[in-house]
């Protein structure tokens, strides 16, 4: 559940 969040999260900053 935490994992994805991170992996949403890591996505998204890379996605910058």
């Amino acid at each position: 559940m935490f994992g994805m969040f991170l992996l949403a999260l890591l996505t998204y900053l890379k996605k910058k």
